[in-house]
């Protein structure tokens, strides 16, 4: 539908007839016998123009009615939309609290690791410690046996020596 100016579609009483009669716009003209050729043609006009201007009335309606349906689809989308993203935002939030206690546990793990590790490496070193001076009893039990072994072999060999010499 196309626009009209102003003037096109100003309510036809308010116009003055064109020829200066005192017959209003709106009556017929043929109802008055002193209507001339020119008021008739500028009632003829008004009426045309009344016509065009009640088509583009109906064709403006419509394009409203059509406008309005049109809004009333975006509406519900709109709110389909944001019953969407108010779905999607509960969904972030459990799954942020989700994160959260995983992230809790895991670093909770995390310290139990840490803390049986520091009792693995203090078990480990103790180890090490017990296993040193265990090492070194071992050593040092050996070298007093071998160190009796020989004072037995030195002894054995005086008294054999000493039973050759008798």
């Amino acid at each position: 539908a196309g626009t009209a100016d102003a003037a096109d579609v100003a309510p036809v009483a308010e116009k003055e007839p064109a020829s200066g009669s005192t017959t209003p716009a709106s009556a017929p003209a043929a109802a008055d016998p002193s209507v001339d050729a020119g008021d008739a043609t500028d009632v003829a006009n008004l009426r045309a123009r009344l016509e065009a201007a009640e088509s583009q009335f109906e064709a403006l309606r419509a394009d409203f009615h059509h406008n309005l349906a049109l809004l009333k689809d975006r509406d519900a989308k709109l709110e389909a939309q944001d019953e969407t993203i108010t779905s999607l935002e509960r969904a972030i939030a459990q799954r942020d609290v989700a994160a959260a206690e995983q992230a809790a546990r895991l670093a909770d793990a995390n310290k139990s690791i840490e803390a049986a590790n520091t009792r693995a490496i203090a078990a480990e070193r103790d180890a090490d410690a017990r296993c040193g001076a265990v090492k070194a009893e071992a050593d040092e039990r050996v070298k007093r046996a071998t160190e009796r072994v020989e004072e037995v072999e030195r002894e054995r060999d005086r008294l054999g020596e000493a039973e050759k010499g008798v």
